[in-house]
């Protein structure tokens, strides 16, 4: 995932293996452990800019993500290390 974010110029190509990546993120490591995510956390906290575009894709484009939370009732408010990174459009949605 770091490297794919390394890369200085974005093609589409590189934004679509990105969305995929995460969406595989979402759907076969967050669904059976939502926890997993804090790891993620403790893994980019040194590149903040690449956290956060991490955080509002899986948040704002993974299509289960909603289905997790509900799920498993999971509230997303007690994962402030999270909530603090989310962009306009994830605050509208989960906050």
């Amino acid at each position: 995932m770091a490297e794919c974010l390394s890369v200085e110029h974005s093609s589409s190509y590189r934004d679509y293996c990105f969305r995929m990546l995460l969406q595989n993120y979402v759907t076969y490591i967050l669904y059976f452990n939502f926890d997993e995510l804090n790891d993620l956390v403790d893994y980019f906290n040194n590149t903040p800019l690449w956290y956060e575009q991490i955080i509002n894709t899986i948040f704002t484009d993974a299509i289960f993500i909603q289905k997790i939370l509900r799920d498993n009732r999971i509230d997303i408010t007690k994962y402030k290390n999270i909530t603090d990174f989310f962009n306009e459009n994830a605050r509208s949605i989960y906050l």
